[in-house]
């Protein structure tokens, strides 16, 4: 007989999703707060009297050094978020809190492929957004095409990515990145798995613009180094908590279409 897979109710899981994260705060933040003090300390100490960068034209006119450093700190921040993720997911799924620990650090190779998987994803979601400002751009103004644009490009990403996305969870329960058991979990499920990510990321989208507009605002008034300190802190603390609550859809999401069993235990409650 062939396994029935159960039908995703995209806003139920984008309500569990938050309604989980928020509910054990405690656990995404403890996994991160050493970690995001550590690189908004160095920001201020390796990079704090670099200029504004408001265009491209800016950021390539960054000299040697000052870029070096900003790649040194976006790998460090991208190694953070692939630490708390895979932490994030073994908590949801296998009940790994770590509660008698207050501070958490966990850097090995599983942190690091969930991390390249993390950026290959990004990559693709950043390909569909281009391709649609790029249609818009070319469209003369023509109705159908702005809509052509807006929907293709975006749409064909995130579904790729929402057929694709278990492999992040796999990867930090240390069963491998399968990418065609994933493809095979989601069928029939596509549509759905992508409107419960959408619906997860558009807050997420919202709050991540107003701590960008926060961090410009508090650069322009030049408040002092421990004032921007706590402004850095706040913010990556912040982004992290609301990335948590898509890692906790994924991993709900996971649990229902891929192991069942997860969701035998109180882990969801």
């Amino acid at each position: 007989m062939p396994t029935i897979l159960p039908r995703l109710k995209p806003f139920e899981l984008f309500v569990q999703a938050y309604a989980l994260t928020f509910g054990n705060l405690e656990s995404p933040i403890r996994f991160s707060w050493l970690g995001v003090l550590v690189i908004a300390l160095a920001g201020r100490l390796l990079a704090g009297d670099a200029p504004p960068m408001e265009t491209e034209a800016d950021a390539e006119n960054l000299p040697p050094g000052l870029f070096a450093v900003f790649a040194l700190l976006a790998l460090c921040v991208g190694l953070l978020h692939a630490m708390v993720a895979v932490a994030w997911h073994r908590a949801i799924l296998l009940g790994e809190h770590h509660r008698d620990r207050r501070i958490y650090l966990h850097l090995s190779a599983r942190e690091a492929l969930y991390g390249l998987i993390g950026v290959f994803f990004g990559m693709i979601l950043f390909m569909g957004i281009s391709t649609a400002l790029v249609m818009l751009q070319g469209s003369g103004g023509n109705l159908m095409s702005m809509t052509l644009g807006m929907v293709l490009g975006p749409g064909i990403a995130l579904f790729v990515f929402s057929r694709s996305m278990f492999v992040l969870p796999s990867v930090a329960l240390g069963r491998g990145p399968d990418i065609g058991a994933s493809w095979r979990a989601t069928q029939g499920n596509g549509l759905r798995v992508a409107a419960t990510l959408l619906l997860v990321m558009m807050p997420v989208g919202a709050i991540e613009l107003s701590m960008i507009l926060l961090v410009q605002s508090f650069a322009e008034r030049d408040l002092g180094m421990v004032v921007g300190l706590v402004v850095s802190f706040v913010t990556m603390t912040v982004m992290i908590v609301m990335v948590s609550t898509i890692v906790a859809a994924i991993s709900l999401m996971y649990a229902r279409l891929v192991d069942p069993k997860l969701l035998e235990n109180d882990r969801f409650a």
